[in-house]
């Protein structure tokens, strides 16, 4: 069973993407969790694959990056 990587502060990964994905801006808090997710954690093929959504809807322009 797919259990979803839970991030420091208590949420997982797509609730992270949702909330990202929401108000249309990366926070510098965003990208902190997501920096650690991916240097500390083994994350599934599936949460690698929304945080690369991520990655490319930011350079697309379609993201604002807050600070």
């Amino acid at each position: 069973m797919f259990q979803p990587t839970t991030l420091s502060s208590g949420f997982n990964i797509a609730e992270l993407v949702f909330q990202v994905c929401h108000t249309g801006e990366l926070t510098s808090d965003n990208r902190k969790q997501l920096q650690s997710v991916l240097l500390q954690h083994s994350i599934s093929e599936e949460e690698r694959s929304a945080i690369d959504r991520l990655i490319y809807a930011t350079r697309r322009g379609w993201l604002r990056i807050a600070n």
